[in-house]
C-alpha cells in the first residue's frame, strides 16, 4: 500500500536582516517539533523524503531523513510559487510511486496539492477545508483501488498531545 504522507513545515524564525524568506530557520520550537515529527513518522518507513526548497521545511524532515539515513530530495514544484501545473505534476508522480513518500511543504501548497490528489478521482472537496497547522500532516492510503483515500490528519503531530483524527473508513 502507498502512503503519502504531506508534512506542514513546522514554526519559523522571524527573518534575519536581509536575508530572503527561502533561507528562513526554523525556531527552537520548530526543531523540536521537527524531531517529535521524525519519531511519529519513523514508522512509515518512507522510501523518499521530499521538500519544498525552502529551509524551513527541509529543516523540518530532516531528522527523519536522518534516521532512516535517506537524503532530503528537493523539489521547486512544492515551492510556495509554484503554479497549478506544477503542483498537479507533482501530485501525479506522487500517484505512480509504489513505495511510501513524505513531502514537506507550505500550507496553501499541501491545499492545493491535496486537491490535485483527490480531484482526479472524482473526490472533490472545498480547498478551505483542507488546512493544516504547522508541523501537522495528512496521511493518503492508496491501496490499488480507483481512488485514493485520505484517512487521517495528525493535527499538530510535531507537538505533545497531538491528536490523530481519522477522515474516512
Amino acid at each position: 500500500m502507498l502512503e503519502i504522507i504531506l508534512v506542514r513545515h513546522a514554526h519559523t524564525g522571524s527573518p534575519l536582516p536581509g536575508s530572503a524568506d527561502l533561507g528562513r530557520h526554523l525556531s527552537d520550537v520548530g526543531q523540536e517539533a521537527g524531531d517529535r515529527l521524525a519519531a511519529e513518522l519513523l514508522a512509515h518507513l518512507p522510501a523518499r523524503i521530499i521538500s519544498s526548497p525552502y529551509l524551513r521545511c527541509i529543516e523540518t524532515i530532516q531528522p527523519l531523513a536522518s534516521k532512516l539515513d535517506r537524503i532530503v530530495e528537493v523539489d521547486e514544484r512544492l515551492g510556495q510559487e509554484a503554479s497549478d501545473r506544477e503542483v498537479q505534476d507533482f501530485a501525479n508522480l506522487l500517484l505512480s510511486q509504489s513505495d511510501s513518500v513524505v513531502v514537506a511543504s507550505h500550507g496553501p501548497t499541501i491545499r492545493r496539492l491535496a486537491l490535485a490528489i483527490l480531484d482526479p478521482q472524482g473526490i472533490v472537496l472545498d480547498g478551505e477545508a483542507i488546512s493544516l497547522v504547522k508541523a501537522s500532516a495528512l496521511i493518503f492510503e492508496i491501496d490499488g483501488e480507483t481512488y485514493p483515500r485520505m484517512v487521517s490528519s495528525a493535527s499538530r503531530m510535531g507537538y505533545p498531545g497531538y491528536e490523530k483524527t481519522r477522515l474516512f473508513g
